[in-house]
């Protein structure tokens, strides 16, 4: 079901300003659940030029254009809260929030899904993000001079798509760096079709339009006798050492992401085997999360930091993971 809202025009008379005059707020309601938010906008007024201006059929001549702007505001706001179904107060703001010609900018899209992730501890994510908006604007740079912050959806065709791809791979960028940036940018699209800031006519990806590159990696494994030499080798400082300890504990844990080593707690521990949820996985497909399960090795069992005996569950395995949370850990 629908969630209803309903959008006015509201004098805050709780707060007198410094200038006799009571804000204006932006008030949006909705009946289930019960919720009210107040919006701050730039203007104020005294009660009486209110009454004039928003509750009389008719204004006064000094107070029709005040009128008109108010309108104008409302009539944004209805607007934007008509895209949104079922409606969400979080994305309202994010909508009405920016400022008109934002909705259709990719500059735009690439900061605030930056932000988000950022935001969320996806930080592998958002740099890759952050590349990719970067290449896209040098690239845009050279057909446009300067011209990416103002860049829309609607002028990205897929003949620049592919003037993109010629330009990356003359310039002696591989298929894959490719893939990874545009990748990114129609994940922009998409969302900014769902959010219904572009038309789907506008989206160049697709048969007979343009398909991103999907190139095989051949996966080259190690001999023994190069594994051999890794781990013997002499480390030059700490951090060598350490690095190398890091990367055979991965290799010995079937490529265990380092993340998901440096989130790893004793709680995930238990029979000699490790159970944990990726931390990649974690914000995209929380609806159907599946455990990795990793059986510890003898090497795996014998780290330094295993055989350590102060074990409360909370803690965290490796010294790497920090003393807090915050850094994303899973449950």
């Amino acid at each position: 079901m629908k969630n209803e809202y309903f959008i006015s025009i509201y004098l805050d008379t709780r707060r007198l300003l410094k200038s006799g005059k009571y804000p204006v707020r932006l008030r949006v309601f909705t009946s289930a659940p019960r919720i009210q938010r107040l919006y701050p906008t730039p203007y104020a007024f005294t009660q009486k030029e209110f009454d004039s201006i928003w509750v009389a059929s008719k204004p006064r001549a000094e107070h029709k254009e005040a009128r008109m702007l108010l309108s104008a505001l409302e009539a944004k706001a209805e607007a934007q809260a008509k895209k949104i179904n079922p409606f969400t107060f979080e994305q309202f703001e994010k909508q009405f929030s920016r400022k008109a010609n934002q909705a259709t900018q990719v500059a735009y899209h690439y900061q605030k899904r930056i932000e988000e992730l950022t935001k969320n501890g996806s930080l592998g994510t958002a740099s890759s993000y952050e590349m990719s908006m970067k290449s896209l604007a040098q690239f845009t740079d050279l057909k446009r001079s300067g011209r990416f912050s103002r860049l829309t959806f609607k002028e990205i065709t897929a003949e620049w798509l592919r003037d993109y791809e010629k330009h990356m791979t003359t310039e002696g960028r591989s298929l894959t760096t490719v893939s990874i940036y545009l990748r990114a940018l129609r994940t922009l699209f998409n969302d900014a079709i769902a959010a219904k800031d572009i038309d789907p006519e506008f989206y160049p990806f697709g048969k007979r339009k343009y398909q991103v590159p999907a190139p095989k990696n051949t996966k080259k494994a190690l001999t023994s006798s190069q594994l051999k030499a890794l781990m013997e080798a002499t480390p030059a400082n700490e951090e060598q050492a350490k690095a190398r300890d890091f990367w055979f504990f991965s290799y010995a844990c079937n490529g265990m992401n380092i993340k998901d080593i440096a989130l790893l707690k004793w709680k995930d521990m238990e029979d000699g085997k490790l159970t944990f949820y990726r931390a990649k996985t974690m914000q995209t497909t929380k609806g159907k999360l599946t455990p990795v399960v990793v059986y510890l090795n003898d090497f795996a069992k014998n780290h330094q930091e295993i055989q350590q005996q102060a074990r409360r569950p909370q803690d965290f395995v490796f010294p790497i993971g920090g003393e807090s949370e915050s850094v994303g850990s899973v449950p």
